[in-house]
């Protein structure tokens, strides 16, 4: 989920039939520790599948905390705005 403290508002819960926000990230947490033990399980056969191309290999999706997720954006997000400013400079 997001840091945003109206991320889950009203109007989203009225559209998802009254689900709160709370429901919604014990979920998200249950399902994570699900698919990063996906690759460890015994129970192989639906991974195998979603490896396939024809169901564009989803099973193969690196599951990342959010943590690391966030630093690579902000990575990203600096690079990008050096290779910004780079480009805004007059050559010397």
């Amino acid at each position: 989920m997001t840091k945003r403290k109206d991320a889950w508002d009203e109007k989203l819960q009225r559209h998802t039939g009254g689900i709160k926000e709370s429901e919604v990230r014990q979920i998200a947490k249950e399902l994570f520790i699900v698919l990063q033990d996906a690759q460890t399980s015994n129970l192989q056969a639906v991974r195998k599948k979603f490896s396939l191309p024809k169901y564009s290999e989803v099973a193969k999706i690196k599951v990342e905390p959010a943590s690391s997720r966030t630093s690579e954006r902000s990575r990203n997000e600096r690079s990008e705005k050096e290779t910004e400013g780079k480009e805004n400079m007059p050559p010397q």
